[in-house]
């Protein structure tokens, strides 16, 4: 707990890639709670077990300390957040982010910020997944 940001200091947390590298990640998910404003919004994203690593036990990525299923990552964050939606980046998974980013339709989870984080699928889709000309 680092004890010089103060308790619901942050209206976004956002951690891409960041959750399976960290040992202690309860801890980490913790600290999100502690300093995010409540109706705010925390931005994951992490690799699925299933597609990443499969059936192995371990991470096959050496610097992965833990890798998720999807019920699983979803039970770490129902304990924790009052409202949590999960989306794939792959179609099949979940919702699929890139179904998410064509139709903002529904901005459930984005209300508060759904300007700038529009503006940050859009750039990191136009980034990643050029093909889709948003």
């Amino acid at each position: 707990m680092r004890e010089d940001i103060k308790e619901e200091s942050f209206d976004t947390i956002i951690a891409f890639d960041l959750i399976e590298h960290l040992e202690h990640y309860r801890k980490f998910l913790k600290e999100c709670k502690r300093v995010i404003r409540k109706g705010s919004v925390l931005i994951l994203s992490t690799p699925n077990k299933v597609a990443f690593s499969g059936s192995y036990e371990k991470p096959w990525y050496p610097s992965h300390k833990k890798e998720f299923y999807i019920e699983e990552l979803q039970n770490e964050l129902k304990a924790l957040f009052p409202n949590v939606e999960l989306y794939g980046i792959l179609p099949g998974v979940k919702t699929g982010i890139m179904n998410r980013i064509i139709n903002m339709r529904k901005p459930r989870i984005f209300d508060l910020t759904k300007p700038i984080i529009a503006k940050i699928f859009n750039l990191l889709a136009k980034l990643f997944f050029p093909k889709f000309n948003l």
